[in-house]
């Protein structure tokens, strides 16, 4: 078997950003439909700053965007092994041991350990850039890499 085309650590970072970018978006629309509704429902003059405390409006917005982003990224690599993002730059996530498949497991694991690679300032996504393989830390932790493939 000839030894793949590991994804690097700037092709990642740009499907990141893009998946982001979407995932971002579809949460703010959600937001503001949400916060227009409740504007409606209490039927006040206020605007939602008044009704609203912004860490209130921040705390919706972290987890609209957690809602979105989890079943996101971890249905996307279990479904196709990518987001549409890497889909898009030729980037797929395998299981280490060469499978093309990832597991329920290893799909929804490695979602979760992105915080592990986020909480130390980001240092886990950057350390793909110096791993053989290219592995951030979410993918050491799910055992698994991300190739790239033909488009």
């Amino acid at each position: 078997m000839a030894t793949p085309r590991y994804a690097g650590f700037w092709i990642r970072s740009t499907a990141n950003l893009l998946d982001s970018l979407l995932i971002t978006l579809v949460s703010w629309v959600l937001e503001l439909a949400i916060l227009g509704l409740l504007w409606i429902v209490l039927r006040t003059g206020d605007s939602m700053w008044e009704i609203m405390s912004p860490l209130a409006i921040q705390g919706l917005n972290v987890f609209l965007y957690a809602a979105l982003a989890v079943p996101y990224y971890s249905l996307c690599h279990l479904r196709w092994g990518a987001t549409p993002s890497k889909r898009w730059l030729g980037i797929r996530v395998i299981s280490e041991d060469g499978a093309r498949e990832l597991t329920p497991k290893q799909a929804w694991g490695r979602t979760f350990a992105y915080l592990v690679s986020y909480l130390p300032l980001g240092l886990g996504f950057v350390w793909a850039a110096f791993n053989p393989k290219k592995k951030a830390f979410h993918d050491i932790l799910a055992e698994t890499v991300s190739v790239r493939v033909a488009r």
